[in-house]
């Protein structure tokens, strides 16, 4: 029960991470994304599309059969993970080293996510909903600000 714990503590502490730092996930799919495509109007989707995964994930998660939220979360942490180090390998000189260090953070978190996650069996059901519900706002905060946020 306590690697469900540090799961949950994974996905929450991402979330206390964008609400800290609403542009992060836009910042990190913007990186993402080459510049050839042209797709920032996609970044409010990609972001809601993100949190919803580690949402659906933690809905699983509290289910009798938590595997395919185990899969879901190594999805999520996995792009998480891919994401920040695009990110962190793109800055060449940053204006201020606060970016390199969230995401730094951003990266370990998904790192422990994903190695949390390989045990953990079902969370109580009151635990995932409250997570949910704290994953989604700051998800939805974001998604409402991310045209004002690009990664150059």
């Amino acid at each position: 029960m306590s690697r469900a714990y540090i799961s949950i503590g994974c996905f929450v502490a991402q979330a206390l991470i964008t609400l800290a730092f609403c542009g992060l996930p836009a910042v990190m799919f913007s990186a993402i994304i080459p510049d050839a495509l042209q797709l920032s109007w996609l970044l409010p989707f990609l972001v809601l599309g993100y949190f919803s995964l580690g949402a659906i994930s933690l809905y699983y998660l509290q289910t009798p059969e938590p595997k395919k939220g185990r899969l879901l979360g190594y999805a999520y942490f996995s792009l998480g993970l891919v994401g920040s180090i695009v990110v962190v390998a793109k800055v060449k000189y940053p204006e201020t080293p606060l970016l390199l260090i969230v995401f730094t953070i951003w990266a370990l978190i998904s790192l422990t996510g994903m190695v949390s996650l390989k045990g953990t069996e079902r969370i109580p059901k009151l635990i995932a909903v409250l997570a949910i519900t704290f994953l989604m706002i700051p998800a939805f905060i974001c998604a409402l600000t991310t045209q004002w946020v690009a990664f150059k």
